[in-house]
């Protein structure tokens, strides 16, 4: 993705943002310890200040780079930057992972304005690990991290996140960033690269996505194998495909995944296998294929979007797809393989594509989707990303 794209929802990511009840300890009460490397603190190390600290303290670091790599010890903690992730490390010096949540901590266990770097693990995650436990991020910065199969690795666990951010990690060439298997994933205003991996994300679970955007070069931005999802308000750029998602077989497609607001652009955009597909308000550009379906339960939608600039708009097995208010424009084939409507065939004249995908004066989008949706002001929901009650970005 381009960097105005990324500025457009960086820009758009202030806006319609809910506020989150992140677990901070209470300013007046203050923290039970101090971390400083400096020596003004309770302790120079945070994981002195760990194996002192009992199940339901705060510990807070005062802006410095910490030279260690820590492990909760079974504690539910909440351990935080006071000053925030850009002035405040945890560096693993190539030792191994640098944060480890291994022992079954529970819910409230907090990392809150760190960046970790210097992680090495080629076997899982090298700047986080999760297993059989939870955890809940907020901004968190993933940087500098040594090639591993994952920067951050989930096993069982549940893992939210607000305000984190994945990039410039040497990940291997068969890796990812983010590796979430069993349990629960939860992102919010995440920026995720696979810096040269196979995936963005390989989610293998529950997850919920928001406001957040992938990429992945050489891969799929975001792989969704065998699990619910439900993405909104986020962008997935990949070379091979933008978000793949799958069932493991065409025996059973009650499984949804449901899509809205989204923009998706790779080889193949969007790509849904043996699934019961909900996508809305969307904008779909694949080079090869827009959207592909593989045996999608007859049940499925796409509605209010716009699939362009594709050789292939729709593609599919033979099947149909029951398609509302959508634009197919600049497509070579606006369908391949599948029955199809096509509503709408005009230019959405967006202000900058793919850097803005705002609707230009004049566009034949506005105010066109389902009638009975509306935008945020009360008009007539528009066709797009920025359409629908989910369009404020």
């Amino acid at each position: 993705m381009t960097a105005a794209l990324l500025a457009l929802f960086a820009c758009a990511d202030q806006i319609d943002t809910p506020d989150v009840d992140t677990g901070a300890p209470d300013p007046a009460a203050g923290p039970d310890w101090v971390v400083d490397c400096q020596g003004g603190g309770d302790f120079r190390t945070v994981q002195a200040a760990i194996d002192a600290a009992t199940s339901g303290d705060s510990i807070a670091l005062q802006p410095c780079t910490y030279p260690e790599r820590i492990d909760y010890s079974a504690k539910v903690l909440d351990i935080y930057g006071v000053e925030g992730s850009a002035v405040t490390f945890l560096d693993g010096e190539s030792g191994g992972t640098v944060v480890r949540v291994v022992s079954g901590e529970s819910l409230d266990t907090r990392l809150a304005g760190v960046t970790i770097q210097g992680g090495q693990n080629a076997g899982q995650g090298s700047a986080i690990m999760v297993y059989q436990s939870s955890l809940h991020l907020e901004d968190v910065v993933l940087t500098g991290n040594g090639e591993a199969f994952a920067v951050l690795y989930a096993g069982d666990a549940v893992v939210t996140a607000d305000g984190l951010t994945i990039a410039a990690n040497a990940t291997s060439a068969d890796g990812m960033a983010i590796y979430s298997s069993g349990g629960g994933l939860t992102l919010d205003h995440a920026s995720v690269d696979c810096d040269g991996g196979l995936y963005g994300i390989y989610q293998h679970n529950a997850a919920t996505i928001d406001h957040s955007s992938f990429r992945c070069g050489g891969g799929v931005a975001f792989y969704s194998h065998h699990g619910e999802l439900r993405a909104r308000r986020s962008s997935f750029v990949g070379g091979t495909a933008g978000l793949l998602a799958e069932e493991s077989s065409p025996d059973d497609t009650s499984q949804r995944v449901l899509l809205s607001n989204i923009f998706a652009s790779g080889a193949t955009a969007l790509d849904i296998r043996h699934l019961t597909m909900e996508l809305t308000n969307s904008v779909l550009a694949g080079a090869n294929v827009g959207l592909n379906l593989v045996s999608v339960n007859p049940y499925s939608f796409l509605w209010n979007s716009i699939v362009l600039n594709s050789a292939c708009g729709v593609q599919g097995d033979g099947g149909s797809l029951t398609v509302y208010y959508t634009n197919f424009w600049n497509n070579t084939a606006d369908t391949c393989s599948v029955t199809a409507d096509v509503p709408y065939a005009a230019d959405p004249l967006f202000i900058n594509f793919p850097d803005d995908l705002t609707l230009g004066a004049g566009s034949p989008m506005i105010d066109a989707g389902e009638p009975t949706w509306f935008d945020l002001d009360g008009s007539r929901s528009d066709v797009g990303v920025f359409g629908g009650p989910g369009g404020s970005w």
